[in-house]
């Protein structure tokens, strides 16, 4: 799994989620270089916050799209005024409750599933 979040401690909680759950987890917080370990070892997964320094989430998503069919799961604090944005990259599902306790931890954000 791949967990590329510039907040620190939204990435300690998902990786510890994943870790906990038995998982490999490698943390990255650049779009850049987290583009980058994906491309060299495809992950399973990919946990994906939208605004990253060095390339933006979305265009980490869309880079990473053209070459591997890695499952993304985006996660975001911008509500609303992002859905649009994100929809028109095809994206299949998204959530915006606390259904899982995954979400409930990271309460405010808005995750998509690619």
């Amino acid at each position: 799994m791949l967990v590329i979040d510039d907040d620190p401690t939204v990435s300690e909680v998902v990786s510890r989620y994943l870790t906990h759950a038995g998982y490999e987890v490698d943390v990255q917080s650049d779009g850049a270089v987290a583009l980058q370990a994906a491309l060299d070892a495809p992950p399973d997964l990919v946990v994906l916050d939208l605004m990253l320094p060095g390339l933006e989430g979305l265009e980490v998503f869309r880079r990473l799209r053209e070459v591997a069919p890695v499952p993304v799961v985006m996660l975001t604090a911008l509500a609303e005024t992002m859905i649009p944005v994100v929809v028109s990259t095809g994206i299949e599902r998204i959530r915006t409750d606390s259904s899982t306790s995954l979400v409930l931890l990271l309460a405010g954000l808005y995750w998509f599933v690619a």
